[in-house]
């Protein structure tokens, strides 16, 4: 119960002017690891998928494979037209579970590994 007061106690450094909450701040530092598939905000990002990695204070960001909705004018991998939402059926929606329309499969999916992290402070600060 101690060390856990101390945990509390201890702050992060001061935050420069117009940067993150202090309440975000406290949930990134408890970050170990993170990986997975970002969708940027870029016009690069539009059209690839873009991996990230991040280890300690090392993070890398690469663009790799075009994103579905790019290439298949509004198909999926299967070739079916992602007007689906009335059908029940697994085999017509193909893999439109991870299709959303306007964006097609474009998306975010990332695995964030820490130490006593919460996790609605981490998606609050993802967000």
């Amino acid at each position: 119960e101690e060390e856990e007061k101390k945990r509390e106690d201890i702050s992060p450094p001061p935050l420069p002017p117009s940067s993150m909450s202090l309440a975000n701040r406290r949930a990134a530092l408890r970050v170990i690891r993170s990986k997975g598939l970002i969708w940027l905000g870029s016009q690069q990002g539009h059209w690839q998928q873009c991996m990230a990695s991040l280890a300690g204070q090392k993070l890398s960001v690469s663009f790799g494979a075009p994103w579905a909705a790019a290439i298949n004018g509004g198909k999926d991998d299967s070739g079916i037209p992602q007007d689906t939402s009335g059908s029940d059926s697994a085999e017509l929606q193909g893999q439109s579970t991870k299709w959303q329309k306007p964006w097609g499969d474009r998306r975010t999916e990332l695995v964030v590994i820490g130490h006593d992290m919460n996790h609605n402070e981490i998606v609050a600060a993802l967000e």
